[in-house]
């Protein structure tokens, strides 16, 4: 499971610097075009789809690095069982989210653009949206992994303390 983790990491950061990189060039040549007074719709939109997919795969690394945005202003209280349980019940929770809104719904959003093109580039929009589902499952396998974490590092607190 570790070496599927890995993995995963190293997809997601080198797929998220290279989409990161085409994004800042669609945005360069967007600025020096505007400023040539040329038009170029080609990159806009690939900036705009770029920008969305930077978006969705930077989350799905965030959060398999706890580098995503926490409000700890309740859990930083708690030690312990409570702690644990927080952290069981937040992860579920990210689970569940995954599942129905990023894999469930993302995939429904794929099914339903199967025949659409997108207005400049005329690639289908389920290439678009495949990154929702992609990364929804990214999210779900990094709340699997650290909830098997949490059980396995539980287990061995317990044979210690015995």
């Amino acid at each position: 499971m570790r070496l599927i983790r890995q993995i995963l990491d190293f997809v997601l950061s080198k797929l998220t610097i290279f989409i990161f990189i085409v994004l800042l060039f669609c945005v360069i040549w967007q600025v020096l075009a505007r400023w040539l007074s040329i038009t170029s719709t080609f990159t806009d939109e690939a900036a705009r789809f770029m920008f969305i997919w930077v978006g969705l795969f930077g989350a799905a690394l965030g959060h398999g690095q706890g580098r995503h945005l926490a409000i700890d202003l309740f859990t930083g209280k708690l030690s312990g069982h409570k702690k644990l349980l927080s952290n069981i019940i937040i992860h579920l929770l990210v689970i569940g989210f995954s599942a129905s809104i990023m894999i469930y719904g993302g995939g429904m959003a794929m099914l339903k653009t199967q025949g659409q093109l997108s207005p400049v580039m005329q690639i289908p929009m389920w290439i678009i949206y495949i990154a929702i589902p992609f990364n929804g499952v990214a999210i779900a396998f990094y709340s699997f992994y650290d909830l098997f974490g949490l059980f396995c590092n539980r287990l061995i607190s317990k044979k210690e303390e015995a």
